[in-house]
């Protein structure tokens, strides 16, 4: 039963979903995909344990009754090849048909997560009037019918469809690999985007604004002259308020990303202790994680040390030291987790509250050891944990940049690009610096060029704190021109135009929630793009 229904769902249950009980008129379902498709190597890392879930599932299906328990090939007591004989098509049972119905979107968008259409012997509408095979009716439209994954082209010859199935392409395409993810073409450096997981809506957040969009006394539910709900920002998101758990959101977030030819995140952590909204932020971390093995990207993690305090933790090493048993039971192991020399790089934003030794006993748990960074010029805060360290965004901007590349020998050292500062502390009442650097696009092309210059690891910083106005992330303000910026450095292939179209495949998964016919198309183009 897995294998028929696997084959069935990754060999074009896409491109014809309608499946017939014990019959076909036509059969849409091209099993000589299967063989390609079920390759592992064309899969995103997980694919073992994603098949095991399945496997998991099949096993689980009950039959309707005794008498119509799923067919076995073979099985003359079913006597499943006189059926298949004297009915034609593929003999699927009405359970058979009932969970590929129902799985096939998902095992679509979990499976197929590193191959695209075109690895694979891809189907097509491209064919004569003649081999047209009606996949509609009086009542279908050109939506109707793209939506489950049939084609639309009018024709005014007499007796032939407008909606028709795919057929298989007579040209194979290569079965390789898909691409790894991309980096930057000329000199192999590795450019990270630090991710803040903060952000929530009213309808994440129990009907509650997230803080990091109001600050102390904003309130988005008020619409502005410009149309703009009012947040603790100078600058407003391209797609509006999101939360940082979206699926859609991650999505569009990393693809944008992997169009932009980075190689990862790294995302801002604020520990494993269930204190204020930490325990929001880690899962949402967690769902950004998860988007990392989608998109193709590797990902690390920047600790908040400072959070122990803030939490009133009376064990702050005991808690460290829990936290980095939690880094390396549920991170480190990923496949996806960057690693220099074979050690597991981590950063903190600090230190703010562990100092000296205390970082050694902390790490003690830890095999093997990070590749630890604290921020520029702390590293002697670190006892002996510390091997490097990474700049950030400060007042001095250039000059202090410039002197930390070439003035301040360490063992390894981080690159740093930003767009500016410019802090909305002041009005949304909170408590910050008030300095500002302009924001804007020669900014972030000074400091990116020289963090190439220096350094063959460089964070950007960052995707999206927008209360200090560092975002790269495309807003009303900037469009996309940060990422144009990293896309022309970076020597990435693509343009403004992909990204553009991946925000319009964003907008339209949100017009068409529910709908998972359309929701699995809109994914497939979503993947192609990005693999593209």
């Amino acid at each position: 039963m897995m294998v028929e229904i696997l084959c069935g769902i990754l060999s074009g249950g896409l491109y014809g979903p309608t499946i017939n009980e014990h019959k076909t008129t036509f059969d849409p379902m091209n099993l000589s995909h299967c063989f390609i498709a079920i390759n592992p190597e064309c899969f995103a890392p997980g694919f073992a344990e994603r098949m095991q879930d399945l496997m998991d599932s099949c096993r689980s299906q009950v039959p309707a009754s005794g008498q119509s328990s799923v067919m076995v090939a073979g099985d003359p007591e079913r006597e499943h090849m006189k059926l298949c004989d004297s009915l034609g098509g593929i003999p699927y049972h009405v359970n058979q048909i009932k969970f590929a119905k129902h799985t096939m979107n998902y095992i679509l968008i979990v499976c197929l997560l590193g191959v695209s259409v075109g690895q694979l012997w891809a189907d097509t509408c491209t064919m004569s009037t003649s081999q047209r095979q009606d996949c509609g009716d009086v009542s279908t439209t050109a939506t109707s019918c793209t939506a489950k994954g049939c084609c639309w082209q009018v024709t005014t010859e007499a007796g032939r469809p407008n909606c028709f199935y795919m057929i298989a392409d007579s040209t194979p395409a290569t079965t390789s690999a898909p691409p790894p993810a991309p980096t930057p073409a000329s000199s192999g450096k590795k450019v990270f985007i630090h991710m803040m997981p903060w952000f929530e809506t009213k309808a994440s957040n129990n009907g509650q604004w997230g803080q990091h969009w109001t600050m102390a006394n904003m309130n988005p539910d008020i619409i502005q002259s410009n149309g703009e709900r009012q947040i603790a920002s100078h600058y407003y998101p391209l797609i509006d308020l999101y939360a940082s758990g979206d699926p859609d959101v991650i999505d569009w977030q990393l693809g944008l990303m992997r169009l932009s030819g980075v190689t990862g995140v790294i995302i801002d952590w604020p520990g494993s202790y269930n204190a204020l909204d930490y325990a929001r932020n880690r899962q949402n971390a967690e769902a950004i994680i998860a988007g990392t093995q989608r998109n193709g990207l590797q990902f690390a993690i920047d600790y908040e040390d400072h959070n122990l305090a803030l939490a009133n933790v009376a064990d702050t090493v005991g808690q460290a030291t829990q936290d980095m048993e939690y880094l390396q039971n549920n991170y480190f192991s990923k496949a996806n987790y960057v690693r220099i020399n074979g050690a597991p790089l981590l950063l903190d934003f600090g230190p703010q509250t562990l100092e000296g030794s205390q970082w050694d006993q902390a790490f003690t748990p830890l095999n093997p050891k990070p590749l630890f960074l604290p921020l520029w010029y702390q590293i002697g805060d670190c006892g002996t944990s510390g091997k490097g360290e990474y700049p950030w965004i400060y007042s001095d901007f250039m000059s202090g940049l410039q002197n930390f590349y070439s003035n301040h020998p360490l063992p390894f050292k981080m690159g740093v690009a930003y767009p500016g500062f410019n802090t909305d502390y002041a009005a949304g009442g909170w408590g910050g610096p008030t300095w500002t650097i302009p924001v804007g696009t020669d900014t972030f092309s000074q400091t990116l060029s020289l963090a190439l210059a220096n350094a063959d690891y460089i964070q950007v910083a960052t995707w999206n704190d927008y209360g200090e106005g560092t975002m790269v992330e495309p807003t009303r303000d900037f469009g996309y021109s940060f990422l144009t910026i990293l896309q022309q450095q970076l020597g990435s292939k693509h343009t403004q135009a992909d990204l553009e179209q991946l925000t319009t495949i964003y907008n339209s998964k949100k017009a068409n929630q529910g709908n998972q016919a359309q929701l699995a198309l809109l994914e497939t183009q979503r993947l192609a793009l990005i693999n593209s």
